[in-house]
């Protein structure tokens, strides 16, 4: 069988934005980009691993809004839409609960069980995306042996400002986007920023709701305490929901009704003996389900983030808890046979917690360390 996407092409773009700090006057110079893909900042060009980092200027500039994106214009890296990621060809064979991803997923250094935030916010208010090729076990742990992503949120500043972003397009897609940045004294400063997206159906169903919509919102809000010049503390709150009609998978072949029985399978074949064409095959966005797509995703998470220095080492602690619930319902015989039907019925729902400390040198000569203690457990629960 053969599957396509039909692929949204944005008409407009408005994005409004204020601030007290003047502007800096345009220079053209070369963009140092600083990454912490070694658990310290580093510039990109001095940092010994196989690495392409994007800042968000880099993301808007070159049209990165979500995964499918950054796979094209990242070499080595691969993603679909059920979350499967492999970089160099490495990744994970199957998305069973229980089986452990080989490309591990990071938001501010927490190790997130899967990529669905990412997919519901278009990388909005993001500073920066790092992806690391090739295993990451020394410093990341298992679930790195095909490498890492890190995407690393905007931080509150001692600045007052405010965005909000507009897009519009075909099939009733729409975007609205905001964020503001608000310091609250000499020590500590607020950002907040949300995401709703918006699209109309894709596939047109006859037999029943039109498919392949979205709904998703996405929310975050950070606090900063600089408490000294050397102790600083970030908390985070942030989540999503996906709402709407999923699709099934675009099968542009025609119906297989020839055969009563698949070979080496149990069930029979729905659309044998069918006298309806597949719509399919003539417009790829007309679909024939008799299941009425659905789901529901909500994610949410707290994050604590605290850095102390001593001396010429730093402490940093990175702490967090995340849950997911997931209810999905699809048709999975892409037809409206009524000789049977099948129904692909999932319901699951996460809870993990993490614990992380680091040891950081930063001493003048040729010799330092990176040390820490990790502790990760999750609870997941699945029903197919």
């Amino acid at each position: 069988m053969k599957y396509v996407k039909t692929r949204k092409s944005i008409l407009a773009t408005a994005t409004l934005a204020a601030s007290v700090a003047m502007p800096a006057a345009a220079q053209m110079v070369l963009e140092e980009v600083i990454v912490t893909a070694t658990k310290r900042e580093s510039s990109l060009m001095e940092t010994g691993i196989s690495i392409t980092a994007f800042t968000s200027d880099k993301l808007r500039e070159l049209g990165i809004d979500d995964l499918n994106d950054l796979s094209v214009s990242t070499p080595g890296l691969s993603v679909t839409n059920s979350d499967r990621i492999t970089i160099r060809g490495v990744g994970i064979d199957n998305l069973a609960f229980g089986i452990d991803p080989g490309v591990a997923t990071y938001t501010d250094g927490f190790y997130l069980r899967g990529v669905g935030l990412y997919r519901s916010n278009n990388f909005y208010d993001l500073d920066r995306i790092e992806v690391l090729r090739g295993p990451q076990g020394t410093l990341y742990g298992r679930n790195t042996a095909g490498g890492a992503v890190n995407m690393v949120s905007k931080k509150p500043e001692p600045d007052f400002n405010g965005e909000v972003n507009v897009d519009v397009g075909n099939e009733g897609y729409t975007v609205l986007q905001g964020m503001l940045n608000v310091p609250l004294s000499d020590r500590f400063a607020w950002r907040v920023s949300a995401s709703q997206i918006d699209r109309d159906a894709l596939q047109s169903n006859d037999a029943g709701p039109d498919i392949d919509e979205l709904d998703n919102t996405a929310y975050s809000t950070t606090l900063r305490a600089d408490w000294t010049a050397n102790w600083r503390t970030d908390v985070r709150v942030f989540g999503y929901e996906r709402k709407g009609r999923p699709e099934s998978g675009y099968v542009l072949e025609p119906y297989d009704t020839t055969t009563p029985v698949f070979p080496g399978g149990t069930n029979i074949n729905h659309t044998f003996n069918w006298d309806q064409p597949n719509p399919a095959v003539r417009d790829e966005s007309k679909t024939s389900h008799d299941h009425p797509n659905s789901e529901n995703e909500e994610f949410n998470s707290f994050l604590l983030t605290n850095e102390f220095g001593v001396g010429d080492v730093t402490v940093k602690y990175i702490g967090g808890y995340a849950e997911t619930d997931n209810e999905r319902s699809v048709d999975v015989d892409w037809s409206s046979s009524d000789l049977s039907s099948s129904i692909g019925d999932r319901e699951f729902s996460i809870e993990q917690t993490s614990h992380e400390l680091q040891f950081i040198s930063d001493f003048d000569g040729k010799l330092n360390f990176i040390g820490g203690l990790y502790y990760f457990k999750s609870d997941e629960e699945l029903d197919f």
